[in-house]
């Protein structure tokens, strides 16, 4: 198989895909081949059909060619496929969502694979989702003490919970933003990123509103006497805090999650 060039892969140049795909392929796919066939590690007259790069959240971006290449995808075959046959370089034109494996969603990933004469492109830049995820779905518990909490008349720890499912929640929109704020100890730390995120308009004014009052009324909550402890949360904040979490566990799920 002879080495697709990427300028042909698409019927016109200008295209925005065509132009992104060129880029890429410049700056990682092309010269990985070149180094490889340099060292001895490639044939010369090595065909591609799959390539693969991944922004690890620290550290140097990471190549993978044809067989090399991790993920998981759907696809809507042409073809008879018994469970557990291998996929043929031929199925996969018929690949209609791709994403990285469990243990990869930490990176960021850009991956082609060849379809007839064009490329399909599949991409998910977000570093840290696996973190991300497993922080908002303790955000998630950390919500429903607070809404139990509430529902028994514990003001003190249903306010100290809910504030710790939006700090948890706010640490998720840091890491999936590369923040350094979200490997902080502190809770100023935190607190100052996520204001300064959305007065850029990034995130809800209202999740990060209330998550400034929690940051106030927490230590009152937790330390303060019964003149001075705030009351409970209102059913509004509950819902704002759940709203933010379900939207940022749409962003950080997989393509292949939604089968339908």
């Amino acid at each position: 198989m002879a080495e697709p060039q990427p300028p042909i892969s698409y019927e016109h140049d200008q295209d925005a895909s065509a132009r992104t795909f060129n880029q890429m392929y410049e700056m990682f796919f092309g010269p990985e081949i070149e180094r490889r066939k340099q060292n001895g590690t490639l044939p010369q007259d090595f065909g591609l059909y799959m390539a693969q790069v991944l922004f690890p959240p620290e550290g140097k971006n990471v190549v993978f060619l044809n067989d090399e290449v991790k993920g998981v995808g759907l696809m809507r075959a042409n073809r008879p496929i018994v469970a557990g046959e291998p996929v043929t370089v031929g199925d996969l034109g018929y690949i209609e969502k791709f994403d990285l494996p469990d243990e990869l969603l930490d990176n960021g990933h850009f991956t082609i694979v060849l379809s007839s004469d064009a490329w399909r492109v599949f991409f998910n830049f977000r570093s840290g989702r696996r973190k991300a995820k497993d922080m908002l779905e303790n955000a998630m518990q950390f919500l429903q003490a607070a809404r139990d909490n509430a529902t028994k008349g514990l003001a003190g720890p249903s306010v100290v919970s809910l504030f710790n499912a939006a700090e948890l929640t706010s640490k998720a929109e840091l890491i999936l933003i590369r923040n350094k704020a979200a490997k902080a100890k502190t809770h100023g730390s935190v607190a100052s990123a996520i204001n300064q995120w959305a007065r850029l308009g990034n995130i809800e004014s209202a999740f990060v509103d209330l998550f400034n009052q929690l940051s106030e009324q927490r230590i009152n909550a937790q330390y303060g006497d019964a003149e001075h402890r705030p009351p409970p949360p209102d059913q509004d904040s509950f819902e704002i805090v759940q709203a933010v979490i379900e939207r940022s566990l749409r962003r950080v799920a997989k393509a292949t999650d939604d089968a339908s």
